[in-house]
């Protein structure tokens, strides 16, 4: 018995070779946490948008029209609203926030389009500026900013 737990206590010391494997494997583990990190951030942000959206897009539908001055008031308390969670430009063209004829009919389609921008979490990561020579990451196709684009359609319901 105490000869093969003497043979099992003599292990051949091994190289720096045999152990490569379980080093890209740390690095790869390591990278794939912090591209995790970033994509769940990327995915709050879009649910944020979305909710902010929809939330907004409801009082469209239940008004049926909005004149001038509250067409604008709700574009920008919903700019407002998309800064506050972390978007950097709001774009509303073509959303339908006003009718220039009065109250739109029972049963008219409404659009709430917003075009919106947010820095990327994983460019802030590995960026020059924090990298030094080490950002060969953005060459590899890792955008500064991500653009999402919401199209909500509603029925009138007023």
């Amino acid at each position: 018995m105490t000869q093969l737990l003497n043979k099992l206590k003599k292990r051949e010391s091994g190289s720096m070779i045999s152990h490569l494997a379980g080093v890209f494997m740390m690095v790869f583990i390591f990278v794939m946490i912090l591209v995790m990190a970033a994509y769940g951030r990327i995915v709050q942000i879009r649910i944020a948008v979305d909710t902010t959206c929809k939330s907004y897009l409801y009082i469209m539908e239940q008004h049926g029209y909005l004149d001038d001055r509250d067409g604008n008031n709700l574009a920008q308390a919903l700019k407002n609203d998309l800064i506050a969670n972390g978007c950097t430009s709001v774009d509303l063209t073509g959303t339908d926030t006003y009718s220039a004829s009065g109250q739109v009919a029972y049963g008219d389609k409404l659009h709430l389009i917003a075009n919106v921008t947010f820095h990327n979490p994983l460019y802030d990561w590995v960026s020059t500026e924090r990298m030094g020579s080490f950002s060969w990451f953005t060459v590899m196709g890792i955008p500064e900013e991500i653009t999402y684009n919401v199209d909500m359609p509603a029925t009138s319901k007023w």
